[in-house]
C-alpha cells in the first residue's frame, strides 16, 4: 500500500480528520474494530470463486458488510450482505453511503439499505459463555 497516495487523496477530499489508516494490526485489534464498525467493505475483483475467511470474520463480529457480487459472494442471500456490481460499483456504494448517513439504524432494521445482519448473525452482539471443558456442537 502506498500510503502517500492515500493521504494525498484524503487531503484532496478533506477527509484527513475522518479517516484513520491503521496499517497492519493484531487479530484482537482487528476483531475489536470489526465489532465497532458501522459497515465493512469487503470488495474483491476479480474473484477466483473462493470462500472468504475475511467475510467469516466479519460475520463473527456481527458487522454489516458490502461485497462485490461475483464468485462465491454472488450466491450469498440478500439478507446477509449488501452486494454491489463491478460495472456500477461507485454509484451503488455512493447511494448506499447516502442512505446509511440518512438513517444510521438502517442495517439493524431492514434490508434497505443494509440487511439486518447484526440481528440475524449475532443477536445483541452477545458472545456465548463457554465453560472450560464444555463441548459445543459445531460444523
Amino acid at each position: 500500500m502506498n500510503s502517500d497516495i492515500i493521504y494525498d487523496k484524503l487531503t484532496q477530499l478533506n477527509l484527513v480528520d475522518r479517516v484513520h489508516l491503521h496499517g497492519f494490526v493484531s487479530e484482537p485489534v482487528l476483531d475489536d474494530a470489526l465489532r465497532q464498525a458501522h459497515l465493512v467493505l469487503n470488495l474483491r475483483h476479480p474473484s477466483m470463486g473462493e470462500a472468504s475467511g475475511s467475510q467469516l470474520r466479519i460475520w463473527n463480529a456481527g458487522a454489516p458488510s458490502v461485497v462485490t457480487r461475483e464468485g462465491w459472494y454472488a450466491g450469498l442471500p440478500e439478507d446477509v450482505v449488501y452486494s454491489v456490481d463491478t460495472d456500477n460499483e461507485i454509484a451503488q456504494l455512493q447511494a448506499l453511503f447516502l442512505k446509511l448517513a440518512a438513517d444510521r439504524r438502517a442495517g439493524d432494521e431492514s434490508i434497505t439499505p443494509l440487511p439486518p445482519m447484526r440481528k440475524k448473525l449475532s443477536p445483541g452482539l452477545k458472545k456465548p459463555q463457554i465453560k472450560p471443558g464444555e463441548i459445543w456442537p459445531c460444523a
